[in-house]
Parts: structure tokens; sequence; C-alpha cells
């Protein structure tokens, strides 16, 4: 139970540390667009899963960082923190720490499944493109062979006539043009549990050597909402929208142009209306007064053109087709397609919208429980040797004998600990649950009844820390804090004193005004024994 706790406040850690939230949005943005949502799982650098080059490298590395810092560096085992930061220098992004899991999104453009492959299951292997710096690439000490890399690839975009994107902009005005860039493929094989490297140009192998992490299956997870049982990429939200979205736009161009031709136009006899009495038709000035030669109704005729409703109608028509597709009509969105509004029928919608949402997060939910199950904790127990410290919350465990404070009080047990740990400590199978609706926003008012209701039935519990409840009820509240109205426990103590001092006394008088002789007290029950003690 103690290992679950500690592998449980771990994994909220790590949760906020690899940045998990981030890459959650994206990879979902790519199942939307693309049907498939890819993130990748390694460990300690972008580029490498051991915390220093291998062995075999290890002379071609130094001599690599010799000729560009300048410097002779020690050997890997005897490396300080600076000369080893330089050797890890080519794995600089910030969600990626030494030591530490990783999980970044990648596009669906640069990932790669052999052919017949139905889901990520089944695949033999999968390869992931990236390109580097041609100098990064023969720095690294990951890769060998570095004397064929060569330079094969660029960044620049080619440029779209009449769009200008921020991307676009910066690669070809501003962008490192001049870099010699490496495109690059790495094969990961899970049949001998290989990776290998390959770029166009390099007749060998940049890299071939076994990965040596712990994970089940590939380093990959793979977010799809519309899976399809024969083909591994199916078809995408934006797909099955895509005929619906172009008619729409088409429609929505239609009324713009019917709105230009329905401008006010007008024929005027020049002959009637003078060039200055024109001008003050067309500023359109309240009170103007525009002179004629002849009959006003003969000097102007004006179109009175306009626009047919068809052409709304038939636009509303597909919009309604397009949301009936996603599966989001008017109910969804706030309105009502009927003038009937009962709340067992906003009852029933909101049960089916929520249905179908809740199918959307169990799909992200269980994504994230067999990601860290079958890929992140494996690597933990593999790769943290050292003891690692952890806060742990809700202690359970067999109860301890309570400890007594002063006047006798028992003291409660701490709610939060610190915990020591290492890789060997917390494995172990474990089975991971993701809740996804734990965290749907609530407002003001819904957490106020949700505290108090939950005050209400478990206060005076003997079970429940009371300070715990008292604070949770108090948070929901603004203007006042749980520090401001809750005594401290050395208030707490001093008033006990000052109540068990004034029983003393009431107790002292009272003996005092029933007129017992003092001597009958002394060889009593000792009260003024006590009396004179306090």
């Amino acid at each position: 139970m103690m290992a679950s706790k500690i592998l449980q406040s771990a994994d909220k850690y790590l949760i906020g540390q690899m940045g998990i939230k981030k890459t959650l949005k994206l990879a979902t943005l790519d199942s939307l667009l693309y049907n498939v949502g890819i993130i990748k799982i390694g460990y300690h650098s972008v580029f490498s899963e051991f915390e220093v080059g291998p062995p075999a490298e290890a002379q071609e590395v130094l001599r690599a960082l010799a000729e560009i810092t300048g410097e002779v560096p020690s050997p890997p085992e005897q490396m300080t923190d600076k000369e080893h930061d330089k050797y890890i220098k080519y794995s600089y992004h910030d969600l990626i720490q030494p030591n530490m899991p990783w999980a970044l999104r990648i596009s669906p453009k640069d990932f790669v499944v052999p052919v017949g492959t139905k889901c990520i299951e089944e695949a033999p292997w999968c390869a992931f493109r990236f390109v580097k710096r041609l100098e990064e690439m023969k720095m690294s000490p990951v890769y060998s062979n570095k004397d064929q890399i060569k330079a094969n690839a660029s960044l620049r975009i080619e440029e779209r006539e009449g769009v200008t994107t921020p991307a676009e902009y910066q690669n070809q005005v501003s962008g490192p043009s001049m870099d010699d860039y490496v495109e690059s493929w790495e094969i990961w094989d899970k049949r001998n549990e290989t990776i290998r490297v390959v770029s166009d140009g390099c007749t060998k192998f940049l890299r071939d050597e076994e990965h040596g992490l712990e994970i089940q299956g590939l380093p990959v997870e793979i977010i799809q909402f519309n899976p399809d049982g024969d083909d591994f990429w199916g078809v995408s939200h934006v797909d099955a929208i895509a005929p619906q979205v172009l008619e729409y736009t088409e429609t929505r161009t239609q009324e713009a142009w019917h709105r230009k031709i329905s401008n006010l136009k007008m024929l005027i006899d020049k002959n009637m209306l003078p060039p200055e009495e024109i001008a003050k038709i067309e500023q359109g000035t309240i009170g103007n007064i525009v002179l004629t030669n002849g009959d006003p109704t003969k000097a102007i005729y004006a179109f009175t053109q306009q626009m047919s409703r068809d052409i709304f109608k038939n636009a509303e028509d597909i919009f309604a087709d397009l949301k009936v597709i996603i599966g989001y009509n008017r109910n969804q969105g706030g309105e009502f397609e009927q003038s009937r509004r009962t709340a067992e029928e906003i009852k029933t919608v909101r049960g089916v919208n929520q249905i179908r949402d809740d199918e959307l997060r169990d799909i992200i939910a269980d994504t994230l429980a067999h990601m860290f199950c079958k890929k992140i904790h494996p690597m933990l127990f593999q790769n943290w040797t050292n003891d690692r410290f952890v806060e742990v919350t809700s202690i359970g465990g067999p109860p301890q004998p309570p400890q007594q404070g002063l006047m006798g009080q028992p003291q409660p047990t701490p709610l939060v600990e610190w915990k020591p740990f290492d890789g060997a400590a917390i494995r172990g199978d474990y089975d991971v649950e993701v809740i996804p609706d734990s965290v749907l926003p609530l407002n003001k008012e819904q957490e106020k009844q949700e505290s108090l209701a939950l005050f209400q039935a478990l206060r005076n519990d003997p079970l429940i820390r009371q300070d715990v409840l008292r604070r949770h009820v108090i948070d929901k509240f603004e203007g006042v804090t749980p520090e401001e109205l809750l005594k401290t426990p050395q208030e707490m103590q001093q008033e006990q004193q000052q109540q068990f001092q004034m029983q003393l006394i009431l107790a002292q008088a009272k003996t005092q005004q029933s007129g017992t002789p003092q001597g009958a007290l002394n060889k009593g029950n000792g009260v003024n024994k006590n009396v004179s003690a306090a």
C-alpha cells in the first residue's frame, strides 16, 4: 500500500514535470485532424536512452568534444557536472531532463508503420522522422559512422502565393538559411528491441544497438477517436465533415456576393442634377437639400434588389447536418429546437451529451493509463537507482498508537509525509486508473453546495479529520482563509489550560461555600492538594 501511494505521488509530479497536459492537447488535435495522435516516450534525452554514450564510442566522443571545445575532458566515469552538461548538450528540450522519462507529441507526417498494419499493437516496428543540424549530428555521442553524414534537407518553407504565415516569414526572411540540416529516420524494432538510424547518403547505420529500456511494445502511444479495423490511419473527424464544410463555405461566399450586388445603386439624369448636387446624395448627410432642374421623381431611379431567403435556409440546413455529423446539435450549443423546455427534456439531452463526451474522455484516460503502466513505470523501476524523495499525502496503512500531547490529549498523525524511495523499492505490477471527469469545472455555487453537503455528512465523525474537513469548506468561500478562522494548536492548548484551571477554581470555591473543614479536605480525596499543585 505504501509503495502504491509513493508511486501515485511520483506520477502526479511527473505529469506536471513532463508537460503531459500540453502533449495530450496536441495529440488530441492531431487525432481530430488525422485520426492518429502520436506520443513518443523515451528516457533521459531526445536521441539517447543512456546517461552516457555507449562504451565503444567513448573515445570518439571525447575526441569530438576536444575538437569542438578545445578542451580535453575527463573519461565518462570521472566527468564533472560541467563536463557532463557539455557531453549531453545536444539534448536541450525543456521538457526532457537527465535521468527522467519524457513524452512528446510527434507529427503524424513524421511517423511510419509497415504497410498493412491495422493497429499499433500488431506493428513489428515503427519509424520516426527527424531533422537536425549537421553539426549537432556530428557532435552527438549517440551516432556512429559520422564521416558519412551529409546535409540532405532544408527547413525553408516554400512560398505560397498570397499567403504568408509566421513560419514562412521566419524561414524565408530571418531564418537560419545557411545552416546545414540532416534528415534521418529512427527505426524501433519490437522483435529484437533494437534502434537503427538511417539517413539518405549514408551506406551504414548511424545507430544500430539495443535500446535497453524495460518497456512493453513500441515507445509510442496512439490516440484515435475513430479506429478502423482495416486501416491504421482511418477516417478523422475533419475528413467526415469536409464535404459539408466546403459546401457551407461556398454558400456563405454566395451570401457575400449577393450582399455586394444588393448595395444601393441609382440612375441619375445628369441634365437634371449637376455634379455638386449628386455629391450631396453620396455624402449621406442628414438634412441635405438637393436642387433639381425638373421633376425629382424623374431625375433619380433607385434599384431595389432583394436577396432570396433560400440561400440563408440552405446555409442553415448545411450547418445543421454538420453538427449532427460531429454529434452536437442546438441543444448542446445552449439552444432549444422546440418551444417546450421541460426539465426532463433538458436532463435527457444533457445525459446523452455526457455519454458522448465521456467516450472521448475515456480514450484519453486509457491512453494516459497505458502509457504510465506499460512505459513510464518500467523505466522508473529500471533507472531510478538513487534515493529520491516524494511528498505523500493521505498516508494509509495499519493504525499507529496516538502520541500523547499536552494535558493528555492525543496528537493526530500527520497528513503529509516525505518518503525516500528508489526504483527497486516500488517495483511491482500496478493497476493504473485515470479518472477523466475528476477535474471537470464547477462553478462557485456548486462547489459551495458540495462542500456544505460533505460537511453535514461527516461532521463529528470520529474517523474523519475535522480540521481538514473545516479547511475544505472554508476554502470554498471568498474573502476569508482557513488560517484566519481556525485556531492554531497552541491556541487550543492555551484554552484547554484556561478551562482546566477555571474548573479547579470553581471546584475550590464550591467546596469552601459548602463549609467543609480544611482538615477534612486533606483527609479526603486530596482535592486541596491538587489545587495547590496546580
